[in-house]
């Protein structure tokens, strides 16, 4: 159940001015959920032999939260459930050998599950007992200790403890560069990750050393048009810009923009063929461009905007942050033009 699609799990920064960098800050690690998922291909459950007769019924529940993982988001009904078997876990977790891994697993997927429910306390709370679990004895299963620091990073990001998540990140790299490889996707992953932390931190040159690590690794595995290589190319831009390299981080975004274009065949992102993940990324850019000319260059910052809010109000709707930001990004081209009136509206 571990998650560059629209969703969480490669981060994307957005560039909106700073009256809306709070916003673009719960959007872009949305991410975050389904990268993780097709990098660690991480069992729900250990199979075989269970500690117990309940841990079998447990397993059954746990198993309810990827086969019916839209209805538990709705309903919670999943996490409640778990709670029944809570002694059997509670056992495990004390156990050696494979039932302490099964307790582990345990543990993490209710994790990741209250992690995607954004009850991050919970979540907070189950993660810290999985890396526990994983943590006494690393050896016995380091494919589960990696997602679940992960994860637990994941969370302190989410709640502004840039510090935990960065070590916690720098630990899962560590472990993933020994047990995928050093060019593996999963560390392509993390340093992606550290990179955005790094710039949540103000620290843009290691931000940099990160996200170039980790746009090397993406092209040895992916193709040149794949939105995995967007994605590095943006957060890469944006560190860039911070560091006042306005020219690289225009060269970049330029990149990104060709690269999610080029898929489709055609200059025109509203091509239906165009996948609804790769347009909306394709909008991001788009508004992270207008941003970057917003400061240096309002005459070409109008036409980006505008492109972007008419993609994301289509693709999105009105209500949805994304449009929000770009709106934001508009209003300031009017108030730096001097049309007040028009950046009230």
């Amino acid at each position: 159940m571990i998650s560059l699609a629209t969703q969480p799990h490669l981060a994307i920064v957005m560039r909106p001015r700073p009256a809306a960098r709070t916003i673009a800050k719960a959007i872009h690690l949305r991410l975050l959920f389904l990268i993780v998922a097709t990098l660690w291909i991480f069992p729900v459950l250990a199979r075989g032999q269970e500690p117990a007769q309940t841990t079998q019924e447990f397993e059954q529940q746990l198993n309810k939260l990827s086969d019916d993982e839209v209805e538990d988001q709705k309903t919670g009904r999943c996490a409640l459930q778990l709670t029944k078997y809570k002694p059997a876990l509670e056992v495990a977790e004390k156990h050696q050998g494979e039932d302490r891994v099964w307790a582990g697993k345990c543990l993490y997927n209710i994790g990741e599950y209250y992690s995607r429910q954004r009850n991050f306390p919970m979540a907070e709370f189950m993660l810290r007992r999985a890396v526990n679990v994983f943590g006494k004895d690393p050896s016995l299963h380091p494919k589960g200790h990696a997602p679940a620091l992960f994860e637990l990073a994941f969370v302190y990001d989410q709640l502004g403890d840039l510090s935990r998540a960065e070590a916690l990140y720098e630990q899962a790299l560590g472990i993933s560069e020994q047990v995928y490889g050093v060019d593996s996707p999963q560390a392509m992953q993390l340093l992606n990750q550290l990179g955005v932390v790094y710039q949540g931190k103000a620290n843009y040159d290691l931000s940099v050393q990160m996200l170039q690590r980790a746009l090397v690794i993406a092209r040895k595995h992916y193709a040149a048009d794949a939105p995995h290589i967007a994605v590095m190319l943006n957060n890469l831009a944006s560190s860039y810009e911070s560091l006042g390299d306005i020219a690289t981080a225009e060269d970049l975004l330029k990149q990104a923009i060709a690269t999610l274009e080029k898929p489709a065949g055609t200059l025109k992102p509203e091509d239906p063929n165009q996948s609804q993940a790769v347009r909306v990324h394709l909008a991001t850019s788009v508004n992270n461009l207008g941003a970057l000319y917003q400061v240096h260059d309002l005459v070409k910052a109008q036409p980006l905007l505008e492109r972007a809010l008419a993609m994301r109000v289509e693709l999105l709707g009105e209500d949805h942050p994304d449009v929000a930001v770009t709106l934001n990004n508009l209003a300031m081209v009017d108030w730096r033009r001097g049309d007040l009136k028009q950046a009230e509206e």
